[in-house]
């Protein structure tokens, strides 16, 4: 990590910082309401974290095939339960069938960054959806003083 710029050395310990915040914030609010499906999908994760998709030839940038696993834990179990499937596999992707060690930096790099990319959107849905909910509610308020107040008119002149 010292070859690093300065710059790259504290981005890269900013982003693990929040990853092991997110990590803890995270670890209270797992339950193993299905303890079998979270083995199963924290096992098939980790084992398909050993494939990779090559995106571009020329960059030798890959895709792990255990985000679609990871995609289907955030559906099946939630993000927290989510969260400890990504992590493990990212630290999977980065132990097993290498070809050279993963630097230690760039391992917690990659888990950081999973558990961080699990749990934003959370907070972005819990944003929207709330925002949708009051946005709703005001057009419903609307809506309904639209038709009840002509509706009283009518009725009154009648």
């Amino acid at each position: 990590m010292r070859s690093l710029p300065a710059s790259a050395q504290v981005f890269i310990a900013v982003v693990i910082a929040a990853g092991v915040a997110v990590l803890a914030w995270t670890l209270p609010h797992v339950r193993f309401d299905n303890a079998l499906l979270f083995l199963a999908l924290m096992l098939m994760s980790n084992l398909t974290s050993a494939f990779k998709v090559t995106l571009l030839a020329a960059s030798g940038s890959t895709l792990s095939v255990s985000y679609m696993v990871d995609f289907a834990a955030l559906l099946l179990l939630g993000p927290a339960p989510t969260t400890l499937i990504a992590v493990t596999s990212a630290w999977s992707q980065c132990t097993f069938r290498m070809k050279q060690p993963t630097p230690w930096y760039r391992t917690l790099f990659s888990m950081a960054s999973l558990a961080i990319t699990v749990r934003a959107p959370l907070r972005t849905t819990v944003c929207f959806v709330s925002e949708a909910s009051r946005v709703a509610a005001s057009y419903r308020s609307l809506c309904t003083t639209a038709v009840v107040i002509p509706s009283k008119r009518a009725a009154s002149a009648g």
